[in-house]
């Protein structure tokens, strides 16, 4: 799960303090990291949880976070900064999202 490791580099973090946050040893955390084992279902919520994400997007579907109707503009910014970042394998600045967004919604004849 790459998806992990970018998400852990993001928030500044150690495996080490991942794994103690998730009640397992660094080496156990490791393997989820490189994809030579995965976290249980209670634990993939809990890694959600701590990443700010939706499971879907832990599990590599990121588009199915952005799949529903957003309540209001700032949901279908982080959407789309998610799905982004996926793609991407890097961070995306909020305003980079507001910018993708504008275009979508340009393009969808929207805005």
């Amino acid at each position: 799960m790459e998806t992990l490791k970018i998400l852990r580099e993001k928030k500044s973090l150690t495996q080490q303090q991942v794994a103690e946050m998730m009640g397992v040893s660094r080496a156990a955390y490791g393997k989820w990291e490189i994809g030579e084992r995965e976290p249980d279902h209670k634990t993939l919520i809990k890694l959600a949880d701590l990443f700010e994400v939706t499971t879907d997007y832990l599990l590599g579907r990121p588009y199915a976070m952005i799949s529903y109707a957003p309540q209001k503009e700032s949901d279908a910014i982080d959407g789309v900064r998610v799905a982004m970042e996926h793609a991407f394998s890097r961070p995306i600045k909020r305003s980079e999202a507001e910018a993708i967004l504008e275009v979508f919604e340009r393009l969808a004849g929207t805005k």
